[in-house]
């Protein structure tokens, strides 16, 4: 397998002369493995914690630069990207379970609810109390007040 430099992105599939970079598959799974590495330790946190570009390059044990790459060549997103998508994802499980706005926020270490809101309507593209219309689970209980089943 071979990748052209950025010069040779044409639609030659011929190998050009320079600015190839040989990839053996030996080297992609190693790449797919250290980004993993830090998907794993995202997904163990529950994305409470905040990373950073740098953290999860650590992690993986890429220069900084190179991991971004790497992880967004194998994701389609970059880190920080993909980190806020998770973020996301895990909200709005936790809103359909019938936890609180202000609740799930700190949940996913946003505990500004504001930013939280702002946050999740960039990404999902709805508010979440309007997600939670949407979804059906929009039920109007004070932050934690019990569900009904619960009382």
């Amino acid at each position: 397998v071979y990748r052209a430099g950025p010069a040779h992105s044409g639609g030659n599939r011929e190998l050009p002369q320079c600015g190839v970079e040989l990839i053996g598959a030996a080297g992609r799974k190693a790449d797919l493995e250290m980004v993993a590495l830090a998907v794993d330790a995202l997904r163990a946190c529950r994305y409470r914690d905040s990373f950073s570009l740098a953290d999860m390059a650590a992690i993986s044990r890429m220069p900084m630069e190179t991991f971004r790459k790497r992880f967004t060549s194998e994701l389609g997103l970059p880190p920080l990207a993909y980190l806020q998508f998770l973020k996301m994802e895990r909200a709005k499980t936790l809103l359909r379970d019938g936890m609180s706005v202000r609740m799930t926020g700190a949940e996913i270490g946003m505990p500004d609810p504001y930013h939280f809101s702002k946050q999740f309507k960039h990404i999902v593209g709805m508010s979440p109390t309007a997600y939670l219309k949407h979804v059906g689970g929009g039920d109007a209980r004070p932050s934690g007040a019990p569900k009904n089943d619960e009382i």
